[in-house]
C-alpha cells in the first residue's frame, strides 16, 4: 500500500495550511545513532564519532476528545492528533524543539494518530485519511516531515511511535484477508497473518514517505520507529478468552488454550513473530533504523508477573503485557521502552516495579532499554514539589539500574492528570538530570 504522490507535493498540501513556513536553509542531516554492546548496559552512540549518546527529553503530544470512558463519561478517550491538519501547529512545534534543546535535551517522542471514527465522521483525519480511502492520508503524512526537518534543525532527535494500523478500507482489508478463527479484537494486530501484515504495510509506508524526501536526507533524525505505543492482549477477546481447545496463529503454531504454560508459549512466539516481521519492513527501507515498542510493566495492569495469561482472583484487570525478556533474548527489537510511572507509596521503587516484568533476566548488555514513559500523576503527587521530585527521583533510579536514557510524559500537554514538565513555571523540567 504506498502513497502514490511526490514528497514535494505532500509538502505543499501542508505548508499551505502552516501557519510558519518551514525555513528554508538546508540543515545538515544529524548523525546516525547506533547501538553497542556494553557492560553493564549497552549503549546509544554516534556512528560516526564512536561519541556515547544518552537519550533524554520528552514526550509532545496534542490531544482531542473521542468519546467518555464508560465507567467516567467525564473522563474523554483521547485521540493524538499532533500531526492532524486542524490541529498540526508548526509555531508550537518550533517552540517546543527549542524549548527542549535550550533546556539540555535531545529527543522528542510522538505520536502518530491512526484515525477513529469519530474523527472521520467530522471529516479531521490522521494517517488513515476518509475510512473508505486506501494507504496513507498525504496531508498528516506531510505535517509529519515538516515536523521531522524542523526536529533536524533544532538537533533533536526524534522517536515516531504508532498505535495499530490505519483505519481505513484498505488497511481493514488486509486484515480481514488474513484473518483466523478465534484471533478476534485487538489480538488481530499480533495474532493473526491479516493483523501483522497491516502493521507491517504501514510502517513500511511511513518510513518510505520520510526516505523520499531530500534523498533520505531525514532518516537519520529519527532515533527509532517505535512499532507500538504499548502492548497489550485482552483476555475477554478470543484467543484469550478460551480455556479450552486448540487455536492456530500467525506464527503457524497451534496452541492448547486449557494449558497455562502453551498460552504463555502462545503470546511470546506470537509477539516475536510480529516484531520481527514489522522491523523487517522498515529495514527494507532504512537498513540501518532502530526499532522499539512500548512495554507496561506487570504491576501497571495488577498483576505479579507472566503466568498463562490466567486471571486471578480479585483481578479485574483484562489486559496483560507481553514480556521484554523474550524480546531481549530474541533481538526482535533494537532496544526496549519501558513506561513505569512512581507511586505516593513510600514502598514504591522503580527496580521492585520492573521486577514484575524479569528485569533481572534482561539482557541490557546487548539490547538497552529506554525508560520511555515515566511522570508524575497529579492524584498522586497533588503539589508540584512532591511531583518533581518523584520525578526527579524516578529518572535517578533508572539510570543507576543501567536504564539507557529517559523520556517523560509530556513537554508541556495540558492534562487534568498529569503534571507536564513546563507547567507550574517549569517546575518538573528544572528538576530533571540533563542526559551526559
Amino acid at each position: 500500500m504506498k502513497l502514490v504522490c511526490s514528497i514535494a507535493a505532500l509538502l505543499g498540501v501542508a505548508l499551505l495550511s502552516s501557519a510558519t513556513p518551514i525555513s528554508t536553509s538546508a540543515a545538515e542531516p544529524l548523525p546516525r545513532i547506533g547501538i553497542r554492546p556494553g557492560n553493564p548496559s549497552a549503549q546509544f552512540y554516534v556512528v560516526a564519532t564512536g561519541a556515547r549518546f544518552t537519550p533524554g527529553g520528552f514526550s509532545y503530544t496534542m490531544l482531542d476528545p473521542i468519546a467518555g470512558r464508560p465507567n467516567n463519561p467525564n473522563r474523554p478517550t483521547n485521540a493524538h492528533v499532533t500531526f492532524d491538519p486542524g490541529f498540526y501547529n508548526p509555531s508550537a512545534m518550533d517552540a517546543a524543539l527549542a524549548g527542549i534543546a535550550g533546556s539540555g535535551f535531545n529527543v522528542i517522542r510522538v505520536i502518530l494518530d491512526s484515525g477513529d471514527s469519530v474523527h472521520q465522521a467530522r471529516g479531521a483525519y490522521g494517517m488513515a485519511g476518509p475510512a473508505d480511502s486506501e494507504g496513507l492520508y498525504r496531508p498528516t503524512v506531510a505535517n509529519l516531515v515538516d515536523f521531522l526537518r524542523r526536529a533536524r534543525e533544532h538537533h533533536v532527535y526524534v522517536i515516531v511511535a504508532t498505535h495499530a494500523y490505519p483505519q481505513n478500507r484498505g488497511f481493514r482489508s488486509l486484515v480481514q484477508q488474513g484473518a483466523l478463527p478465534h484471533v478476534a479484537g485487538t489480538s488481530q494486530y499480533y495474532f493473526s497473518p491479516g493483523g501483522i501484515r497491516a502493521k507491517a504495510e504501514y510502517e513500511r509506508d511511513i518510513v518510505s514517505a520520510v526516505a523520499a524526501f531530500d534523498h533520505g536526507s531525514l532518516l537519520s533524525t529519527v532515533l527509532a520507529w517505535e512499532i507500538q505505543v504499548e502492548m497489550f492482549v485482552s483476555d475477554e477477546t478470543e484467543p484469550f478468552s478460551l480455556h479450552s481447545g486448540t487455536v492456530q496463529t500467525a506464527d503457524g503454531k497451534t496452541y492448547d488454550m486449557g494449558n497455562p504454560q502453551a498460552r504463555q508459549e502462545c503470546m511470546d512466539s506470537n509477539l516475536i513473530n510480529w516484531a520481527n516481521v514489522v522491523s523487517a519492513a522498515i529495514h527494507s527501507v532504512d537498513p540501518q533504523a532502530l526499532t522499539t515498542a512500548g512495554f507496561a510493566t506487570y504491576n501497571a495492569v495488577h498483576k505479579a508477573g507472566p503466568n498463562g495469561l490466567i486471571r486471578t482472583a480479585g483481578d479485574s484487570d483484562q489486559r496483560y503485557v507481553p514480556r521484554p525478556l523474550i524480546f531481549t533474548r530474541a533481538r526482535a527489537i533494537s532496544f526496549i521502552d519501558v513506561h513505569a510511572y512512581p507511586k505516593r507509596n513510600p514502598n514504591y521503587n522503580l527496580a521492585s516495579d520492573l521486577d514484575s516484568n524479569e528485569f533481572s533476566q534482561w539482557d541490557i548488555r546487548n539490547v538497552p532499554a529506554v525508560l520511555g514513559e515515566y511522570g508524575a500523576n497529579k492524584r498522586q503527587f497533588p503539589d508540584l514539589g512532591t511531583a518533581a521530585a518523584a520525578a526527579r527521583r524516578q529518572q535517578e533510579e533508572a539510570l543507576r539500574l543501567g536504564i539507557a536514557g529517559t523520556v517523560y510524559w509530556t513537554w508541556n500537554t495540558a492534562q487534568e492528570e498529569w503534571w507536564s514538565a513546563t507547567e507550574a513555571g517549569d517546575g518538573v523540567l528544572r528538576s530533571l538530570v540533563r542526559p551526559q
